[in-house]
Formats: C-alpha cells, structure tokens, sequence
C-alpha cells in the first residue's frame, strides 16, 4: 500500500529543480559542440595514412634518327689563270745592311737673318752738284768720278775717297769736299738700327751741264 501511494504522489521541488538543470546542460553542451569549444561524444574517424613509394614509370627513350643518305659534295678544281710575263713589274730594290746605327744630325735651332737695308738716298736732302774748278773749266776738262762716301748713323758722311778718278784731281777733290761738306743719305740698318756704312756714288763734270 505505501508503494503504490509514494508512486502516485507527485514529484518533490528538489526532482524538478534536477530536471531543469539537466535541461540546460544538454542545451549549453549542444551549443558549445555546435561552435566547437567542446569536441562532440561521437569520435571522429580514424584517417589511416601511409607513404607509398610510386616511382612513375621509365619514359620510352626517343629513337635515335637514322642519318639520311648524303650524296658527297662534288669538287670543281678551277684551271689557273696564267698571266703573261709583262703582267708582273719588278723595281730593282737595294737593301743595305749595317751595322752600326744611322747617325742622326743634331737638330740646330733657326738661325735669325737679320733685315739688312743699305744705304739711301734721303729725299729731304736732295744731293748737290761739285763746284766745277775754273782751270779745269778752260781747260775743257770732262769726267766721271766714282767717289765712296762712309755713311754714318746719323746719315752725315764721316769721309770720302776717291775710287776712281775723273781725269782730273781739281775735279776729284772738288767732288770730295762737297761730300763732306754739304751731303746726308739715309744711313744703313740692321733690324731697324742704324750702323756706319760705306756707299758709292758717281758724280759727272759736264761743261754743258754746269
């Protein structure tokens, strides 16, 4: 009698508080096994791996190609051409040996000339013609008289001599003494400088021209 009334009676707080918590752990495991925090009751498969050692297969080796049949090539030899004798033009060459060195000359440094200008005549002064002596003038005496007159660089003449006479030595010394006396010539130069010179001149005694 105690068993069936205990089996109708209904179930106590405590059962039902049980209840709901086992409710609510079933529902947190499922959601913990759905994001996967908590690996699921039924164990996964096991994954059976192993190496297998699959060398592939040789490659057929190509055939190796048989050579075709070559003809060998033909050789034409070409006749040379024979040229005549006066193609060919030979210069006589002479080859000298010696044995010691050539010598070389030394190489000697330019020689400066220097711009030389004689003496000239002076345009300023004009040159002025020798008194001419009274006796030579009765006599009738006549010539030319060659007379070098020594320059100097001032263009005044330093002296005179006579180098060849003009038959008479009136004639002569009249032709000197003006030389001296009233004469200027431009004077020699050596690189623009005047330099003393001696020059010649020619001085005529001409009865008609006196």
């Amino acid at each position: 009698m105690n068993a069936s009334v205990a089996e109708r009676r209904p179930m106590g707080a405590l059962g039902r508080m049980s209840m709901v918590a086992g409710l609510h752990v079933a529902a947190l495991y499922l959601i913990a096994s759905s994001l996967g925090i908590v690996p699921p009751l039924v164990p996964d498969k096991v994954v059976d791996t192993r190496l297998v050692d699959e060398t592939p297969p040789p490659e057929d080796t190509p055939p190796i190609p048989q050579p075709r049949n070559l003809e060998p090539p033909t050789l034409v030899a070409q006749t040379p051409e024979v040229l005549p004798d006066d193609a060919f033009q030979l210069d006589s060459l002479i080859v000298e040996f010696r044995d010691d060195p050539p010598v070389v000359p030394p190489v000697q440094p330019p020689v400066h000339e220097a711009q030389l200008m004689g003496v000239r005549m002076d345009s300023r002064y004009p040159l002025t013609q020798p008194n001419y002596p009274l006796t030579d003038i009765r006599q009738g005496n006549e010539g030319t008289a060659e007379i070098e007159v020594y320059v100097l660089p001032s263009g005044r003449i330093g002296d005179a001599r006579i180098v060849k006479s003009a038959g008479s030595p009136t004639l002569d010394q009249s032709a000197i003494e003006e030389a001296k006396r009233r004469w200027r010539l431009l004077p020699a130069t050596r690189d623009g400088e005047p330099y003393a010179q001696w020059h010649r001149l020619k001085v005529t005694f001409n009865l008609r021209n006196r």
